[in-house]
């Protein structure tokens, strides 16, 4: 209601001194009567229309005419050019009043100007505004209806359309509403509106308000407001998580917040955690390194967590160690609205294991730090804009996204406990309840005994597992005794003899599957730490191998085409397992000695590049005795060797010509095969061509007979050379793809 009065007042006071005149009013003023001045450059509105020339504007303090000013023409516009005078440098409010010639009548100017000794208001690329209305019909203004969400059973709160409505006429208004669907609208003669929700009714509408003008111009505005009905808010409830107590070595469990999560309702929520911290009372540590001491420096800008918690203050100290060596040491930072630390360490081996503690001023103590970095001369890790992320405690706590926890102790000598609360949130909801669990995490001054690496075995039926010895795998830092147990066995008859000798085997001789046993060891002693190593015992089915029945041989003259044909037609593999074939050329020597190919590069006019690899007989090129020539018929325009490029063989070969377009074909010396292979790809001679790459090199085929297997693993054949004789032999594989054995048969 507040801000509909003042609009009125500011109407009355617009309407209300609105003074008729048969003439110009006598504005004067003697300026050598005041002490300071200001400048105004305005144009003069009147109901929201530029005015021209006739018109007159004084300033005024109170009813003390402070300045007069009479438009001149710029351009367009008409503007007035005041000065305003006053004995007070600052803190008078400068009012204004307008003379409209047209209606002789003086209207008061909505704005006004605060009073500044030599201050300049407007300019003519820039004037200022002044607002004079009479007659005028106003728009109304309605904003500001603020939205409404409850729960279910729950009433939403009636509110006065007058609060958020603002007139500045004495025109009527007409009040409605819109865009309502399910909720029910009502606004009585008080302009108070009541929206009611239907029984079991759940969702969002946005409702229009809109007031309207009962003028000919009908002016209008509207506002648009939300209500929405929520499902009943029961606060999500954490129950008891257990507290953990591991010793020296051990490790806390890994548990899943959810699991100890009530939830009533089907709201979305959200886990956070905190330390439960108090000052220790550790003075701060004087740390301290010699940089003259050492060869290389790196640096690194971080912003640091304390227990989950940013750091604060600039009395933190971080250090950086090599073993217990100090290598670097800074303090904190105030860098825009948080903390930095800016930190070189130092050293004289590249690859150095950088480990960090921090000294938190706030709790008074020494934390160490859980992350590391390696040592490189000249790194700068972090920025400002982006500084490198360190994290401090004695427990580094871990929520994952599916709210699993993992608690890991960084220091593996530290002792003590830290107490750690666990706090669940609604999300989305009216109330945002929360609730919250603490849990202690302990490490006693006790080694808890460690086993680790026991192996996971697969046999087949009627095959024996592997005996073991339990006492391998086990670390025992105390020299304490220690107990052995097993569980998770059912079908597997698992022995531990008093030597802690371990015999697995299967209950029935017929049995097969897998079964995962785990091995606990447990301290003779009060606190009893123990440590759990899981192993899975794997039994197959009698594995056989798969079998190849005679592929034939073929024979085939001249201009001939050897029978494609189906490898698994040829195939026996009795226990139905999937297969993968593979086929080999049989490489026996032949004897050939290397072709003594040369060409003279000035006997021709161009020349084109060429970087290839080369597959030979299925087989990539494996040294640097092979040799590439480019042929155009039988004349030889090109030769190179084969070089090293990373892990690949490639050939860089130069190919010359007198003439564009000639058919170039290529031969390959097969340095394993010792004899000269004819090339199923060719090329058409462009001069200053470049074709392939290293990252991308043209790829050739060698070979008398090329084969191809496809999916339905059908072999193909292809006669490179349709002139040649002789023979190849082909070794083709196949193996059981996924047993443990991967028996095979060629």
């Amino acid at each position: 209601m507040i801000a509909t009065l003042i609009r009125k007042q500011i109407f009355l006071l617009l309407i209300g001194t609105m003074l008729i005149f048969a003439g110009p009013p006598d504005w004067t003023i003697n300026p050598s009567n005041f002490q300071f001045n200001s400048t105004v450059t305005a144009v003069l509105m009147v109901n929201d229309t530029l005015a021209e020339n006739g018109n007159i504007v004084g300033a005024f303090t109170g009813n003390e005419v402070r300045g007069v000013a009479t438009p001149i023409q710029v351009g367009d516009s008409w503007m007035y050019f005041m000065t305003m005078y006053s004995n007070t440098a600052s803190g008078e409010n400068v009012t204004f009043k307008a003379y409209v010639a047209s209606a002789d009548i003086i209207a008061d100017v909505a704005e006004t100007i605060p009073f500044v000794a030599n201050s300049i208001t407007g300019s003519p690329a820039s004037p200022f505004q002044w607002h004079a209305y009479f007659n005028y019909d106003f728009a109304p203004v309605l904003s500001g209806i603020p939205d409404q969400t409850i729960e279910t059973g729950n009433s939403f709160s009636t509110f006065d359309l007058d609060d958020f409505l603002s007139t500045f006429d004495s025109d009527a208004m007409v009040l409605s509403y819109s865009g309502n669907s399910q909720l029910s609208v009502s606004i009585n003669a008080n302009h108070v509106v009541t929206v009611t929700a239907p029984s079991g009714f759940e969702g969002s509408e946005s409702i229009i308000f809109t007031a309207t003008d009962v003028s000919a111009n009908q002016y209008a505005d509207s506002d648009t407001a939300v209500f929405t009905v929520l499902p009943l808010d029961i606060p999500p409830q954490v129950n008891n998580i257990p507290n953990q107590t591991i010793g020296l070595g051990g490790a806390f469990n890994q548990f899943l917040l959810d699991d100890y999560l009530t939830l009533s309702d089907a709201g979305t929520i959200t886990w956070k955690y905190e330390f439960q911290s108090s000052v220790v009372g550790t003075p701060a540590p004087t740390w301290s390194v010699n940089p003259s001491s050492f060869q290389f420096s790196m640096n690194m800008t971080v912003r640091l967590a304390s227990r989950g918690a940013s750091v604060t203050g600039t009395e933190n100290i971080l250090a950086a160690f090599s073993g217990n060596d100090v290598r670097g040491v800074t303090q904190s930072v105030a860098v825009g609205d948080g903390y930095l630390f800016f930190v070189t360490m130092y050293a004289n081996t590249q690859g150095e294991d950088i480990t960090f503690r921090l000294y938190d001023a706030m709790t008074e103590e020494i934390l160490p730090v859980f992350e590391q970095v390696s040592f490189t001369p000249n790194a700068v890790l972090g920025d400002p804009a982006n500084p490198f992320p360190l994290s401090a405690a004695n427990i580094n706590i871990v929520v994952d996204g599916n709210n699993n926890v993992t608690a890991t102790v960084i220091d593996p000598a530290w002792v003590g406990s830290e107490q750690v609360l666990f706090i669940v949130t609604d999300v989305g909801t009216l109330h945002s309840y929360s609730d919250l669990d603490a849990v202690t995490f302990t490490v006693m001054n006790d080694h808890t005994p460690l086993v680790n690496g026991i192996a996971d075995q697969t046999i087949e039926q009627g095959q024996l597992f592997t005996s073991f010895d339990l006492d391998t795998y086990l670390t025992e830092s105390d020299g304490e005794t220690v107990a052995w147990s097993v569980s998770g066995n059912t079908n597997l008859q698992v022995t531990l003899d008093g030597n802690n000798q371990v015999a697995v085997s299967p209950s029935t001789s017929n049995w097969y599957g897998t079964e995962v046993v785990v091995f606990k060891v447990t301290d003779n002693s009060v606190n009893a730490f123990f440590d759990t190593d899981t192993a899975v015992f794997t039994i197959e089915p009698l594995d056989h191998a798969p079998n190849i029945t005679n592929i034939p041989n073929q024979t085939i003259g001249l201009f001939g085409s050897f029978l494609p044909f189906d490898l698994d037609f040829y195939l026996q593999e009795q226990d139905g397992d999937e297969v993968e074939w593979s086929f080999e050329f049989i490489t026996n020597p032949r004897g050939f000695s290397p072709p003594t190919w040369s060409v003279s590069p000035a006997q021709y006019q161009f020349s084109m590049n060429v970087t290839a690899e080369v597959i030979s007989r299925n087989q990539t090129v494996t040294n640097g005795n092979y040799l590439l020539g480019a042929f155009v018929g039988n004349e030889l325009r090109g030769v190179t060797q084969s070089v090293q490029a990373g892990s690949v063989w490639l050939f860089f070969i130069t190919i010359y010509s007198n003439t564009n377009g000639e058919h170039v074909q290529f031969k390959l010396f097969d340095a394993t095969l010792q004899d000269i292979l004819p090339v199923k790809e060719e090329l058409t001679f462009i001069p200053n061509a470049v074709v392939g790459e290293p990252l991308s090199p043209f790829q050739l085929r060698a070979g008398n007979i090329l084969l191809s297997m496809n999916q339905s693993n059908e072999i193909n054949f292809e006669i490179v050379d349709v002139l040649w004789t002789g023979s190849e032999t082909i070794q083709f594989r196949v193996m059981d793809s996924h047993r443990t054995h991967h028996y095979t048969d060629a």
